[in-house]
């Protein structure tokens, strides 16, 4: 139902903004709900005529102000959006060069502690080969 994806939406606003302009827009709701019903009422009364005075005259100005609350709640859900999609690219990035960077250095690491491994083991041998000389 329209409470509950309104409710919804309520619990999914992360700003004071966006709150601010839910509420504004929720009063204005329950202003032109209650106009669209005396019109409907009146509909339900047979009074045709006086349903569509009604719709055109009183019924313009809440229903106006709704739309254009409804207008600016999109936009700045969309603004908000736009401003979560660059937060997650920087984001991205940020970890792409973490990444990069944690790589470059567990290269360095490995190049040296492969050096350092060979070293250990040639220059005793290296020795050993210059006793044995040494002896022959």
């Amino acid at each position: 139902t329209n409470t509950d994806n309104l409710k919804k939406l309520e619990q999914s606003l992360t700003n004071a903004e966006s709150r601010a302009l839910f509420e504004e827009q929720s009063e204005a709701r329950k202003a032109y709900g209650a106009q669209v019903r005396k019109v409907l009422d009146l509909i339900a009364a047979g009074k045709r005529d006086e349903a569509k005075a009604y719709y055109e005259g009183e019924l313009a100005e809440p229903q106006a102000r709704y739309y254009a609350l409804l207008d600016k709640m999109v936009a700045n859900n969309v603004r908000d959006m736009l401003k979560d999609v660059e937060d997650t690219k920087a984001r991205t990035q940020r970890a792409i060069y973490t990444t990069l960077g944690a790589s470059l250095l567990a290269i360095v690491l490995g190049v040296i502690t492969a050096l350092l491994i060979t070293r250990s083991v040639t220059r005793p041998i290296e020795g050993a080969i210059e006793l044995a000389d040494a002896v022959a």
